[in-house]
């Protein structure tokens, strides 16, 4: 049985490596998605362009390193029959996305959609710009800071 105070360090430890992402790619992502759908007059199927959007941003900065960690874990718990530690590449994963890529871009379509004279997509792109910069450079201390308490 393993304790839950080493899980809860493993997913520290995943959120940390999460908060710690891509900077180039959201910087492209966030502000795309958002000028997609942060019109008022955006539709609904602008909604699944900004999701494929972000998703492809994520998958490209961070993603499909959390995907060869998972892989390499997964080789290694496969001739040992051990669990592999999906705890913390999930949580590495979900961090990663939701801080990285989808929270820069929703304050952008949150202020887009409040514009009044036609430039929302501008302002919505400019503000998840802003955003995703300003996370960026709050993702090293946070990410050390997370490392420490989970004891990594």
């Amino acid at each position: 049985m393993v304790p839950l105070g080493a899980v809860a360090g493993s997913v520290v430890g995943g959120i940390a490596l999460g908060v710690a992402f891509n900077p180039a790619a959201s910087l492209l992502g966030a502000p795309a998605a958002a000028a997609l759908f942060g019109s008022p007059k955006a539709g609904r199927d602008r909604l699944t362009w900004a999701c494929a959007v972000l998703v492809v941003a994520w998958l490209l900065g961070d993603g499909f390193r959390v995907m060869g960690r998972l892989r390499d874990a997964l080789d290694a718990a496969a001739p040992h029959g051990a669990l592999p530690p999906y705890a913390p590449l999930a949580a590495w994963a979900l961090a990663g996305l939701a801080l990285g890529y989808v929270l820069p871009a929703a304050l952008g379509v949150y202020v887009g959609r409040r514009v009044v004279r036609g430039t929302g997509w501008l302002s919505a792109a400019f503000v998840a710009g802003i955003a995703s910069a300003a996370l960026a450079a709050l993702a090293a201390p946070a990410s050390a800071l997370l490392a420490r308490l989970s004891g990594g």
